[in-house]
């Protein structure tokens, strides 16, 4: 799938402005991350049943691209296997970094494939992958 620039910027300020997985009272209890390369900042929880991603939500603040993509992100790994989120991942990452995938890996993009880009502004990828770099750990490296 692919978005012209009017309809990319008006799904990341949709997301960015009204973000539906954002929860402004997380518990205490929770995965921090700050930017790399700004001041983003990320507070992240989630639950794990019969292998299945649960209430994926995030508090946090920071820019269009931080902000939108994590919104995405929750949207489209909630529901979702460790297997299939792996999976998932591993294609956005690849996506962002502008190396290459298929059409159908894009289209299981949906929405994000606004971040298209991303790949020739190396700073916001940080943005873009706040979420997932200690999601990632959380999952696949406990």
């Amino acid at each position: 799938m692919s978005y012209n620039d009017a309809e990319k910027r008006d799904i990341i300020m949709s997301h960015y402005l009204k973000p539906k997985f954002k929860n402004l009272n997380l518990e205490e209890m929770g995965v921090e991350k700050f930017g790399e390369s700004c001041s983003d900042y990320l507070k992240f929880s989630y639950q794990v049943e019969n292998n299945t991603i649960k209430n994926l939500i995030f508090n946090g603040n920071g820019c269009a691209f931080f902000l939108a993509s994590t919104d995405l992100l929750c949207e489209k790994l909630n529901s979702m296997t460790i297997e299939q989120s792996q999976q998932f991942i591993e294609v956005y990452e690849k996506f962002l970094q502008g190396i290459e995938i298929t059409e159908d890996e894009k289209t299981t993009l949906g929405k994000l494939a606004v971040f298209d880009n991303v790949k020739k502004h190396h700073n916001r990828l940080n943005c873009c992958t706040m979420l997932t770099k200690p999601l990632k750990n959380e999952l696949f490296n406990k």
